[in-house]
């Protein structure tokens, strides 16, 4: 799988397509058409679009299909896409609470070793340990939560980062996750790249997002913050 994601001030547009070979798709653009994506879900895909008024819409890509021209409107995309051209065979997934959503792309076989470098005494409830997606994304919630209002998510995010430090030798992985406020990204070992376009900042994998002047790559091991408050912008919380 490959990820892609859009944080954005002013609203963004999604509007569904039909995309080579049938299935699901859409043209994700800025509402002055300043500049515009467009993306297949293909078999397996996803996207969440996080709406003004709080709430999430998820779609995979039979429901796609079935919009008929349907634009929905948001500030906050995460999808997950079917990889173009990967020489390394990548698993995926898109998770979600009531407020976060996340998405996963990664090589990592053996969950159970994962979990185990991760904090070998860590045994999250309800977490099959063989899903290294539901256990990364268990080990973010699990942060966000042990010191409710005394942590941050930026910080949560900078220590689930770091756990998987400890975890760089079982293979690559990287991350999209967004509460509607901040989307947060992280990479290691798949070179996940963001760019500002007008009035926004899109994230994604290298098949995804190309390379050009004006787009940064994640370096590996980093965790980045795209934030639409107080401004438009991005930080980078956490280095290898």
């Amino acid at each position: 799988m490959s990820l892609l994601g859009v944080i954005s001030r002013q609203p963004v547009h999604l509007r569904s397509i039909a995309s080579k070979g049938g299935g699901g798709g859409f043209v994700v653009r800025e509402a002055s058409k300043n500049w515009s994506k467009s993306i297949a879900l293909g078999d397996g895909g996803m996207i969440a679009v996080h709406s003004r008024s709080s709430d999430w819409t998820t779609l995979g890509a039979e429901a796609a299909s079935h919009l008929q021209a349907r634009e929905l409107t948001g500030d906050v995309f995460v999808a997950t896409l079917p990889a173009v051209g990967d020489d390394c065979p990548l698993g995926g997934c898109m998770l979600q609470t009531s407020s976060w959503h996340f998405a996963y792309e990664g090589a990592i076989g053996d969950g159970d070793a994962l979990r185990r470098a991760l904090d070998p005494m860590w045994c999250p409830p309800d977490v099959p340990p063989n899903g290294p997606g539901e256990l990364i994304f268990a080990l973010i919630l699990s942060h966000i939560v042990r010191e409710g209002a005394a942590i941050t998510a930026d910080v949560a995010m900078a220590k689930a980062a770091a756990d998987l430090h400890r975890a760089r030798s079982l293979g690559p992985v990287a991350f999209i996750c967004a509460n509607g406020t901040n989307l947060y990204a992280y990479s290691f070992g798949r070179k996940l790249a963001f760019k500002n376009v007008p009035e926004a900042i899109v994230v994604g994998s290298p098949e995804v997002l190309a390379e050009g002047p004006t787009t940064r790559r994640l370096q590996d091991g980093a965790l980045v913050v795209l934030a639409k408050r107080p401004h438009l912008g991005w930080a980078i919380l956490a280095h290898p």
